[in-house]
């Protein structure tokens, strides 16, 4: 189930092994890709990866599900993100 996949992401990410909370929330995606949260935490293990167009990409994908959700608080610190780093995608979440 969710919370299971989601804790075993978190696990691996608490254990420093990144290579398999990647694994990890790249299968609770898969599984429930409608699931903002584990794209926002996608791109929190990108950011501590150093792997920044990655983590932009993850960020982005967890605000279009907060758009479509209507959950106009979480998106904003999400589009406040996209208007630091100046990208484009911004737009996009605004409208």
């Amino acid at each position: 189930d969710r919370d299971s996949l989601l804790q075993a992401a978190r696990r691996a990410y608490w254990n420093n092994d990144l290579s398999a909370a990647e694994s990890a929330y790249i299968t609770l995606i898969a599984a429930y890709p409608g699931d903002a949260d584990a794209f926002g935490e996608l791109g929190n293990l990108y950011e501590a990866m150093g792997m920044t167009s990655e983590s932009l990409d993850a960020y982005y994908e967890a605000g279009m599900r907060l758009k479509a959700a209507g959950e106009r608080a979480k998106l904003q610190q999400v589009i406040d993100l996209f208007e630091r780093e100046k990208d484009p995608r911004v737009d996009e979440l605004r409208r």
